[in-house]
């Protein structure tokens, strides 16, 4: 079949491809994606009109031979294979390269730099593992060429994650974050941390935080604080989005110092706080920074058994929270207020409070009956130990709770 351009045999049971293969002078397109049982390909340096080659979660064990010789091909994705060695040498050679995924668990970049990845002038798309970014991130030469990609995931080291945008950086299982990483950081929209025990704060990346629009700490040991505001630019975080914080041991403040400075821009975006697993977190953040949170949406806490109060402090803006639709409140067991005088939740559609057996006053978060458009939902006993201001705000609640 000279012919045939595009040849997919990704996730059979074939185990090897014949010699004849590389009759297929015009193929443009070879897919051999999920063929667990795929030992071996002949070379591959015959088939000049290559474009695309997925060998993605192959069973293959070594590179294949001839690929320096494709010259015309735009996507090479080896990820998840076992190759036992990637000579990133000859793959940063090839001249009309467009994208190369190398993703995977335990496929890593050892030893190797970027310092002849600059040259791929067509690179637009990168998808690479690494144990360390020492040698990557040594020139400038290297941030201009890396700012130039429309997207990019560089995972440092195992994470568990997936990724959630186009330009996506993981870093886990590090005693201290790599020298540099903040050259990395401010080109991307979302960063994992996982496990990084020797990190205390992200204060340190300052103006790197800026185009950060989701952000995820995982079992970060060291982590005493995100942000303290007094070491940040006026700027960090401003296209923060999703903040999702998860067993941080060691966590007393997610936000330091009160409020980020007067005209800062910082939060100004953030939608959803999500808080998990967090022992030593006695509060959320302080009624002075709520001013930033006008586009909080979604709002879930989990099983942080000190926290005494969501926000503390003795006075909120006008109009706080104006568009909270969603609040969560799980296993809080010394939770005894959301804050410490009545205020309103104008948005607010869907409330469950579960296992925070302190908490006796909620805020009136409608003015009126009418304005009921959710529901609450918590455990018959609490709802029914529950404290009131008067039989108006007891009969507005009443109206609208559910049994969990």
């Amino acid at each position: 079949m000279p012919k045939l351009q595009i040849l997919d045999l990704s996730s059979t049971g074939i185990e090897s491809l014949p010699m004849s293969l590389l009759q297929l002078v015009n193929l443009r397109v070879l897919i051999l994606s999920s063929c667990r049982d795929l030992v071996e390909v002949p070379p591959l340096g015959e088939l000049k009109e290559l474009q695309i080659l997925d060998l993605s979660y192959s069973g293959l064990k070594n590179f294949p031979q001839g690929i320096a010789s494709l010259v015309k091909l735009k996507r090479l994705d080896i990820s998840g294979t076992s190759f036992t060695a990637i000579p990133y040498t000859m793959i940063y050679g090839l001249p009309s390269l467009e994208e190369l995924r190398t993703m995977g668990r335990n496929r890593y970049v050892d030893g190797a730099t970027f310092s002849e990845a600059v040259n791929m002038k067509r690179l637009r798309s990168l998808s690479i593992g690494v144990s360390n970014l020492n040698g990557f991130i040594a020139h400038d030469m290297f941030h201009q060429w890396f700012s130039g990609l429309t997207s990019f995931h560089v995972m440092v080291n195992y994470t568990p994650f997936v990724p959630v945008s186009n330009k996506h950086i993981s870093i886990g299982e590090c005693d201290k974050l790599p020298c540099g990483i903040g050259g990395l950081i401010k080109h991307a929209f979302s960063l994992d941390l996982y496990e990084s025990i020797g990190l205390t704060s992200l204060s340190k990346f300052r103006g790197d935080l800026k185009s950060l629009r989701k952000l995820e700490v995982i079992e970060c040991s060291g982590v005493e604080c995100i942000i303290d505001w007094r070491e940040v630019g006026d700027d960090a975080f401003q296209c923060l989005q999703r903040l999702d914080l998860y067993s941080l041991p060691n966590l007393e403040k997610v936000f330091d110092a009160g409020a980020p400075p007067p005209l800062n821009t910082s939060l100004q975006n953030l939608r959803r706080i999500w808080v998990s697993h967090c022992e030593k977190l006695r509060s959320l953040f302080s009624s002075s920074m709520v001013e930033q949170l006008h586009q909080l949406e979604k709002l879930m806490i989990k099983k942080c058994i000190q926290m005494k109060e969501i926000i503390e402090g003795d006075k909120l803006p006008h109009n706080s929270f104006p568009k909270l639709r969603i609040l969560e409140l799980d296993d809080l067991p010394e939770l005894e207020s959301i804050f410490s005088q009545r205020f309103m939740f104008i948005s607010l559609e869907d409330m469950k409070v579960i296992s925070c057996p302190k908490l006796k006053k909620l805020p009136l978060f409608c003015s009126s009956i009418h304005e009921i458009k959710g529901k609450i939902e918590g455990e018959r006993e609490w709802w029914e130990g529950l404290e009131w201001e008067d039989e108006k705000a007891k009969s507005l609640y009443t109206r609208i709770y559910k049994a969990s």
